[in-house]
């Protein structure tokens, strides 16, 4: 079964936990999909930026 969709290799899915301490990202490896995650015990991530290319992003994490 396809969903309709390609999933190149230079995407990267990430989501964001409601209060900003987790971070998960999904990204295509060869035939299979890696699962990062990260959370913090100080300071929150805050949601990217798109740059001027509108290709790209900048992540940010803000530990206070």
């Amino acid at each position: 079964m396809s969903s309709g969709c390609a999933w190149t290799l230079t995407e990267v899915f990430v989501f964001l936990g409601k209060n900003g301490r987790t971070v998960k990202m999904l990204h295509r490896e060869g035939r299979g999909i890696t699962l990062y995650t990260r959370k913090l015990d100080k300071g929150r991530f805050h949601a990217p930026r798109i740059l001027a290319d509108g290709k790209s992003c900048q992540f940010i994490c803000v530990i206070r």
